[in-house]
């Protein structure tokens, strides 16, 4: 199980709240958090952690509030640190895959996931090509969910993760209930769940 701290405020809490249940941790600047306190973490912030993230671009999230040209600087900054650490990614992306992309292939190959996947299955093979996984999170299940479930269905075997996005859009509970979807929708036998 994987906790990410998603804004500076919070990384101590999560760190403590990992440390007492015994799970894995990772930190970052998420784009919805970018107030002017906002920062990327440090390598001295990540030590322990074994993902750097919850981090990325969110489009509408900027043109609600602003801060598109903070949340670049952000991401960029929290990628480079990411591969000079050689720590994997949790991104956030939202109507933004242009310009993460871009962004990853400046780097060239990042090791991570996209966080609660939803599509459109043309992104795949990019993303894919990258080094990143799909995690698809309870949202999938929705109904109208068109290209979240056809990203599922396209998804190979061997990116495929799932996640419960607790405690915002699920709870870790209902993971089974997830992959019993995911494999009926696929077709699949229900196996384990990847580690990432």
């Amino acid at each position: 199980m994987l906790v990410p701290g998603t804004h500076a405020r919070s990384w101590e809490s999560t760190r403590a709240l990992c440390a007492e249940h015994s799970v894995d941790l990772a930190l970052g600047a998420h784009p919805w958090f970018l107030d002017e306190a906002a920062r990327a973490p440090t390598a001295e912030d990540l030590t322990g952690c074994v993902a750097l993230g919850e981090i990325g671009l969110d489009r509408p999230h900027a043109k609600a509030h602003g801060g598109w040209d903070r949340q670049l600087r952000l991401l960029r900054q929290q990628l480079e640190l990411a591969v000079e650490l050689d720590l994997p990614v949790v991104l956030h992306v939202v109507k933004a895959h242009g310009p993460m992309l871009e962004e990853l292939r400046r780097l060239g190959r990042v090791r991570g996931l996209l966080h609660s996947f939803m599509g459109p299955t043309e992104l795949l093979s990019p993303y894919s090509a990258l080094g990143l996984k799909f995690s698809f999170g309870p949202a999938v299940m929705r109904a109208g969910v068109r290209r979240g479930l056809e990203a599922l269905r396209a998804c190979p075997r061997d990116l495929l993760l799932f996640e419960s996005d607790a405690p915002d859009g699920g709870r870790p509970a209902a993971l089974p209930d997830l992959v019993a979807f995911a494999s009926a929708l696929r077709g699949e036998a229900v196996g384990a769940v990847r580690p990432f």
